[in-house]
């Protein structure tokens, strides 16, 4: 009987174990936003200690607390080596998970991606243009992943895509949809509301600015002197028009004509406030 019990609990907290929820987004597409608040509602619904919310997605603190594995991934661990024509987009990490996939408008995403490359990560050196044609951090790139994503769409355990775009428009809505889907620990509405209004574009931009939290998922950079190098850098969508020459916008959106039918986003909100009445994070 003890060794039985030895091997259950060795298989629970020892054995690499398959997420019960993913959460699998290209960069740039909301991954702070959103990872912000699903760390607040982790605190809340499984008593993680508030000075450990910035953790609550690594494992060892999700064993601590049994919290079910939650985890966030960009699926392309080589992502700023490898050209579009290398990359491998491990979509495996998703088999047998809930899959919450995040989604922008990749005129907007390669918008950001340039300045987080150019300003921030400081990996790239040209034009816009010359990015979005860039093997490494292109358009061409963006589409493999969205290809490979739809090849292995229904290999996931249910699969909800989440729109950055209605994150701005009404993110009490949206995250709370996210989490009856994730099937975890009940959330009341005020720690909903609480974890939203945690996420606000204020708030995480006071977070990076003055380095409250040690990982460099949303601290500031020593080297970054410029509002354009910060995670939080403007909180607006429909930034790509303003941005974006004629014929550079033209080559965008020709290429996105190849993206799987359930990938293709038209603008959802060209306004640059939400309906909560703040900027969100970008």
């Amino acid at each position: 009987m003890f060794n039985l019990f030895r091997k259950k609990i060795r298989e629970k907290w020892c054995s690499p174990s398959v997420p019960h929820l993913l959460v699998v987004g290209y960069p740039k597409v909301g991954n702070t936003w959103f990872g912000v608040m699903l760390r607040r509602m982790l605190v809340a619904a499984y008593g993680i200690p508030e000075k450990q919310w910035s953790f609550a997605l690594d494992a060892d603190v999700q064993r601590q607390h049994d919290v079910p594995l939650v985890q966030m991934s960009h699926a392309m661990p080589q992502f700023n080596t490898q050209s579009a024509s290398q990359i491998e987009v491990q979509t495996k990490l998703a088999k047998k998970s809930r899959l919450v996939f995040l989604m922008r408008d990749p005129r907007d995403t390669l918008l950001s991606l340039y300045f987080d490359q150019s300003f921030r990560s400081q990996r790239f050196c040209g034009t816009l243009d010359s990015m979005i044609r860039d093997p490494v951090y292109g358009v061409e790139k963006l589409i493999k992943f969205y290809c490979a994503w739809d090849a292995a769409w229904f290999e996931s355990d249910g699969q909800i895509i989440v729109h950055y775009e209605d994150l701005h428009r009404d993110p009490l809505s949206t995250m709370d949809t996210t989490w009856n889907f994730a099937r975890l620990a009940q959330l009341s509405l005020q720690q909903l509301q609480d974890a939203v209004a945690f996420g606000r574009f204020d708030n995480m931009r006071n977070i990076e600015v003055n380095c409250q939290i040690k990982q460099g998922w949303l601290r500031k950079k020593k080297k970054v002197t410029r509002t354009e190098g910060l995670k939080t850098r403007c909180g607006q969508i429909g930034q790509y028009a303003e941005y974006m020459e004629p014929s550079t916008l033209q080559y965008v959106e020709s290429c996105l004509g190849a993206l799987p039918e359930r990938f293709k986003v038209m603008d959802r909100n060209r306004s640059f406030y939400s309906s909560f009445n703040h900027r969100c994070a970008v």
